[in-house]
């Protein structure tokens, strides 16, 4: 083979993996989209699973001992005594959580 040859292939061969790592960083970025969505962050926080009387607290209480960012948010609440507002965001929480397995339902 010439050079001029060897030049050709190692080019082709050089735009083959550039378009392989686009793809692959394209991918990994829909991941990570994905990953960082509003809805799989709550998730991550307060899983789904379940029903509301299976352990809620327990699965709570471990997510705020698994999480300290959110066991200092909640001694925060506590603490200024805004316990209130806390049943309150906790209460709307709940009831968002509620119409979104009426939508889900209703779309099967």
């Amino acid at each position: 083979m010439s050079a001029a040859s060897d030049r050709a292939v190692r080019k082709a061969l050089l735009q083959a993996q550039a378009e392989l790592e686009r793809i692959e960083l394209a991918q990994r970025v829909g991941e990570m989209r994905n990953a960082l969505s509003p809805g799989n962050l709550v998730q991550r926080i307060v899983p789904m699973g379940g029903s509301v009387g299976e352990g809620l607290l327990h699965r709570l209480g471990g997510q705020l001992l698994n999480n300290p960012a959110l066991l200092s948010g909640a001694a925060l609440f506590l603490r200024k005594g805004n316990a209130l507002r806390l049943v309150k965001i906790v209460t709307a929480f709940l009831a968002m959580r509620k119409a979104w397995k009426a939508v889900r339902g209703a779309r099967r």
